[in-house]
């Protein structure tokens, strides 16, 4: 587990904090030996959550599952939608986060109906 190190300016910690993430990302990749990049990196980092499901609660496990291949894809979500779709994931009932295939239907499942103008 990394830790913030002591010291230094938030964005810096957390610079230093992501590269060490990173940093054990690309030795576990060569231990498996999995190119960056590839579908066989997201097919790994997904094992990697199913292998471990019973450490996650379902709402964590709902979020890590649909956000996991668009972060490997390089895509990072604004504050506001990273909120957002975990507002919405937190309504859903067990049931439902086991089922949901997308963040748009996770939102879409508590978007209310339409108001009328």
């Amino acid at each position: 587990m990394t830790a913030l190190p002591r010291g230094g300016r938030p964005a810096e910690a957390l610079a230093a904090v992501e590269a060490s993430i990173e940093e054990c990302w690309r030795r576990f990749l060569a231990e498996y030996g999995v190119a960056a990049g590839t579908r066989e990196e997201t097919e790994l980092a997904e094992m990697v959550v199913a292998r471990a499901r019973h450490r996650y609660g379902v709402r964590s496990r709902c979020g890590f599952e649909l956000g996991l291949p668009s972060l490997l894809g390089g895509e990072l979500p604004s504050t506001a939608q990273a909120q957002a779709y975990r507002a919405a994931i937190n309504k859903l009932t067990e049931k439902e986060c086991e089922r949901v295939t997308s963040f748009d239907e996770v939102l879409a499942k508590h978007a209310g109906p339409p108001r009328a103008q």
